[in-house]
């Protein structure tokens, strides 16, 4: 495979990348190298916002909250975003006193536009932007898709979807879409990952139907016996990306 071109919107040390470990994971995972590899399938990617967001599902509405990383120069608001298509905009200003003008709103929106490609599409769904993009080489598509054995909540559930990223060009910006359940929150920081994005060649796999053979069987049972056979002694260590040893026994 070439190599694939990932373009940033917005670095900030928060380039893509694999990540081996994930919150909350049972401690006996960190001893299973196949969960260490599902981790590593893609890179996890984050929001193209450095500002803090919360957003919220209710009933006919999504309510979006937004706390900007700079408050001396940057006006909190409150928007809320129909099943219909509406939208309305409170901004919250430091002085209650001082009227917000039409130049806050338009900085309210464009700071909407910086993270939220869309709201209920289908309803209750909202697509956020990542901070980058990925052209990749011909034949290769990529998949925008949830973060692999990310079961902390409240994470929602996460549509998976392919693109022809070598040759499709018209978004800036990788899209993750979320579907929110009525009553979920998500928050939404510059630390934390949005999704994840891996790559897959377009050729179809062709498979082939088989039944179990005897070779088949005998070979699992060889290898499970060879963790109880005494005979065999250790003579290889490997070392997962959690500094934890787990061993190999050859004869």
């Amino acid at each position: 495979m070439d190599d694939v071109i990932c373009f940033m919107t917005d670095n900030n040390d928060r380039k893509p990348q694999k990540i081996s470990t994930r919150p909350r994971l049972p401690q006996a995972s960190l001893h299973c190298p196949p969960i260490t590899a599902g981790n590593e399938l893609g890179l996890v990617v984050y929001p193209n916002s450095s500002s803090n967001w919360e957003i919220q599902r209710v009933p006919e509405y999504i309510q979006v909250t937004y706390t900007p990383e700079n408050p001396e120069i940057d006006t909190p608001f409150i928007l809320s975003v129909g099943e219909d298509g509406s939208r309305m905009v409170q901004l919250i200003p430091k002085d209650p006193n001082d009227p917000s003008t039409q130049e806050d709103y338009q900085q309210a929106m464009k700071r909407i536009d910086t993270l939220f490609n869309d709201f209920h599409t289908p309803a209750g769904a909202i697509t956020l932007k990542a901070n980058c993009w990925f052209q990749t080489p011909e034949n290769w598509d990529s998949i925008w898709m949830g973060i692999t054995n990310q079961f902390d909540p409240p994470f929602p559930d996460t549509y998976t979807v392919r693109v022809q990223t070598d040759w499709y060009s018209a978004s800036t910006n990788v899209e993750i879409r979320y579907q929110l359940k009525i009553g979920q929150i998500v928050k939404v920081s510059k630390e934390n990952p949005i999704g994840m994005v891996t790559f897959l060649e377009r050729d179809n796999i062709n498979i082939k139907y088989s039944e179990y053979s005897d070779q088949l069987i005998g070979k699992q049972n060889e290898q499970k016996n060879e963790k109880l056979d005494k005979s065999y002694v250790i003579t290889e260590k490997n070392l997962t990306p959690h500094n934890i040893w787990y061993q190999t026994n050859k004869k």
